[in-house]
């Protein structure tokens, strides 16, 4: 009776069905950055010089099975725009450059298949800086693969698109970064494309035991 007794509590905390597991991932990425103006885009006379972002974020994902998951990403997001007048350019003035970090908050809709993965989902985000909107609101998308792993951890690329929706130059400070006055103002918004590498943990899984009154637990792996 003392061995069977055991036994029988390994076979109950065994003996379960999962609900869903949590993972937690850190990521960087790095890609171009680009400023959408209409009035940039219609003066002949400025130039957009090519300019590169960086993301660093962390993860904590909510997995459904081994298809569907809710992500909560939270990253410090670094945009970079420069512009330049033709005219300023033969005198040698520097170029107006659009330079700063923001923290954003997403949740992210994943869907895992065969290795791969896409995502989307809303985001908002916080600048410490004067010279632009805060806060601003946006869209997330991406898509990648895994490169090796196991059942707990995994090391995906990926590439996402990083897209602020609401403008994010106030009115008054647009001569500081374009370098002149349009008559009437449009709205900048932003768009950067970043090869994500991604760095992925399974942390635990919850379970409902057949024995225990079914109750619900938590599993680390």
């Amino acid at each position: 009776m003392k061995k069977i007794l055991p036994l029988l509590l390994l076979f109950c905390s065994t003996v379960a069905f999962s609900q869903f597991w949590i993972d937690v991932s850190l990521k960087g990425g790095a890609g171009p950055d680009f400023l959408i103006n209409a009035n940039v885009f219609n003066d002949d006379s400025l130039i957009h010089k090519f300019a590169m972002g960086n993301t660093f974020s962390g993860k904590l994902g909510f997995n459904f099975g081994d298809i569907h998951s809710l992500n909560i990403d939270v990253s410090s997001t670094g945009f970079t725009q420069g512009f330049q007048n033709k005219r300023e350019l033969e005198s040698g003035v520097p170029v107006k450059q659009l330079d700063y970090r923001t923290i954003d908050f997403a949740i992210l809709y994943r869907k895992l298949f065969e290795g791969r993965y896409i995502e989307i989902g809303p985001m908002y985000s916080t600048a410490n800086e004067i010279t632009v909107e805060s806060p601003t609101y946006g869209v997330l998308g991406g898509f990648g693969r895994t490169l090796a792993g196991s059942d707990r951890f995994a090391i995906n690329l990926g590439c996402r698109a990083r897209y602020v929706i609401s403008n994010t130059i106030p009115e008054i400070y647009e001569p500081t970064y374009f370098g002149t006055t349009y008559a009437e103002s449009k709205s900048s918004t932003n768009f950067s494309l970043l090869v994500m590498l991604e760095i992925d943990w399974a942390v635990g899984v919850f379970r409902r035991s057949t024995c225990y009154r079914n109750r619900l637990r938590f599993i680390t792996f």
